[in-house]
């Protein structure tokens, strides 16, 4: 996450915690920070570096096919690490697929 942070910072320098020391767990407990868009919430970072990005109908219609040609279905409930049960929602995916194109298109 701290070099996400520092990736969205222009590259500035972020510490690196040791987190072996239970003084510096403590101080990162309830940072919950992520660029995960399926589990960000309200002040969380971009998912991209290039900022919050508005996808187009186009973006959005193209995206569609590309997963359906790999046989996905947006529908399905998959399982996050912790064992819950999360529902992957279009836009999340959307903007996930835009993240890793990183085509100026979207």
């Amino acid at each position: 996450m701290q070099a996400w942070r520092s990736a969205l910072a222009d590259s500035a320098p972020f510490e690196v915690p040791d987190f072996r020391k239970k003084s510096l767990r403590k101080q990162y407990r309830n940072d919950h920070c992520t660029p995960d868009p399926a589990r960000k919430g309200a002040g969380q970072p971009a998912s991209s570096i290039r900022g919050r990005i508005k996808l187009s109908d186009e973006a959005k219609k193209l995206a569609r096919k590309v997963w359906k040609s790999k046989g996905y279905d947006i529908s399905q409930t998959s399982r996050h690490p912790s064992g819950h049960a999360e529902r992957k929602s279009t836009p999340l995916l959307l903007e996930s697929l835009s993240n890793l194109l990183g085509s100026p298109r979207f």
